[in-house]
């Protein structure tokens, strides 16, 4: 049974990250994200007029608002008939992320930064946009990267079959 979640939850933040080709890149990939993402509630927050809208407070809320939503979505994973069926597949994701966020993660955000549902409601968004935008760009440079490398490999390649070919 433990097993059975701890593989779901691999599988869904591999997911998430869109699927990182090494440790490092996870790694760099989460890091980046989630201290964006904590930077932008803040300032989200302070522009939206909450009160309590510091670093700490917006910490605490990332670290809760993640945690619950990747749970909710190995949940789903686990225990959703409809996870296997391809057309349902990503209504499933992004049912249990809605209803997640809508339903508890807004509501502990009230309650820790004390403050209304629709300004917290709109800062949630606002730094899931930013942790989105975050993990295309951050991934995408990876992807430049590693298509440089596989460029400047045959590049070589092809200069030494020309060096080759003249000294013959």
């Amino acid at each position: 049974m433990i097993d059975q979640w701890v593989s779901a939850l691999g599988d869904v933040v591999n997911m998430l990250l869109g699927t990182p080709g090494s440790d490092v890149e996870k790694y760099v990939i989460a890091g980046v994200t989630f201290l964006v993402m904590v930077l932008v509630l803040a300032r989200a927050g302070t522009a939206f007029g909450i009160a309590n809208a510091d670093v700490f407070h917006s910490l605490m809320t990332t670290l809760l608002g993640v945690l619950l939503i990747v749970i909710s979505i190995a949940a789903a994973k686990i225990y959703c008939p409809e996870w296997s069926n391809p057309n349902w597949h990503i209504w499933v994701i992004v049912g249990s992320a809605v209803l997640v966020s809508v339903f508890i993660v807004v509501p502990l955000m009230c309650l820790f930064q004390k403050t209304g549902f629709i300004p917290a409601l709109l800062t949630w968004l606002i730094g899931v946009g930013a942790a989105a935008a975050i993990i295309v760009m951050v991934g995408a440079g990876f992807d430049m990267a590693s298509a440089g490398q596989r460029e400047a490999g045959k590049e070589q390649q092809h200069k030494s079959e020309m060096n080759d070919f003249l000294n013959k």
